[in-house]
């Protein structure tokens, strides 16, 4: 037996042989009926859609029996450390930062690993720099002793400079001195030092 038209309401729930659907909204009347927009009541897709519409004497007929409403199913999502799951809101949630200095803020997705930063008026991807940024403080705040990336490449900077004293100072040397036996050592130590700096 159909449900009554009466029945039919935005919010009311009905189970189909399918699944639950919750209806939305009701089209203004046409002619001797409406039509009814409805949404799956657990909000999940099923063969690619979550919402439809449908002339009320079919819906009335296709609808099973009036159930209440279950709610939306608890949506998951995986994150990337230690695939680390957390629960998802029914509905989208606006989360408001207010700043006179956007560029300070950064927001990293868990579940994608995109970095994020706000110019004022938009979002943007951070860049590879203010991504090792982000990374430099995340290991700080965790209590970790990290380098930033840019203080590796002051002392990859400085020990190039270093060898490069050394290996000047070596190989002056090797010109200096007439003993055959002490100029090869010498060009033998520019040689490793050479060497070692190429690794």
């Amino acid at each position: 037996m159909p449900v009554s038209i009466e029945q039919i309401r935005p919010g009311a729930v009905f189970r189909f042989k399918t699944a639950a659907r919750r209806v939305t909204s009701l089209s203004k009347p046409l002619g001797a009926g409406f039509n009814v927009n409805w949404e799956y009541a657990d909000r999940l897709p099923r063969a690619g859609k979550r919402t439809g519409s449908q002339w009320v004497h079919y819906f009335r007929a296709n609808a099973i029996e009036e159930i209440p409403d279950p709610g939306p199913a608890a949506e998951q999502r995986k994150l990337i450390p230690l695939q680390r799951v957390v629960g998802c809101q029914p509905a989208p949630v606006t989360i408001t930062l207010e700043t006179r200095c956007p560029d300070k803020y950064a927001i990293v997705d868990l579940e994608t690993g995109e970095l994020w930063g706000h110019t004022g008026d938009t979002f943007r991807r951070l860049s590879e720099a203010e991504s090792a940024d982000v990374a430099y403080v995340a290991g700080l705040a965790s209590g970790a002793q990290r380098s930033h990336p840019d203080d590796q490449a002051v002392h990859r900077s400085a020990a190039t400079g270093e060898h490069n004293a050394i290996r000047e100072s070596l190989a002056a040397l090797v010109g200096r001195y007439d003993d055959h036996a002490l100029r090869s050592l010498l060009a033998e130590l520019v040689a490793e030092i050479d060497a070692r700096a190429a690794r």
